[in-house]
């Protein structure tokens, strides 16, 4: 699977990272994690403005439904972050 030049590129332009395995994209400075869904369901406009939205949380989490709360925490652990 891929995403659109256009929104990879965004993507890529304000630091965000592939997870291979995981299929989503992430920034440890912002702290924030896309799936590839959301980024696919989504237009450019609407994932240009989540990316500009501070976080004031410890981690933001944008897809496609609820994401368990065990499966965030697994996240940020590969992803460094201790829960």
């Amino acid at each position: 699977m891929t995403t659109s030049k256009s929104k990879e590129k965004i993507l890529r332009d304000n630091g965000y990272r592939y997870h291979f395995i995981r299929m989503i994209y992430f920034n440890l400075e912002k702290k924030k994690v896309f799936s590839f869904e959301v980024i696919d369901d989504h237009p450019e406009d609407w994932l240009q403005q989540r990316i500009n939205e501070p976080n004031n949380k410890d981690w933001e989490f944008y897809n496609n439904g609820a994401l368990p709360e065990q499966i965030k925490n697994d996240i940020k652990k590969e992803l460094g972050y201790d829960t």
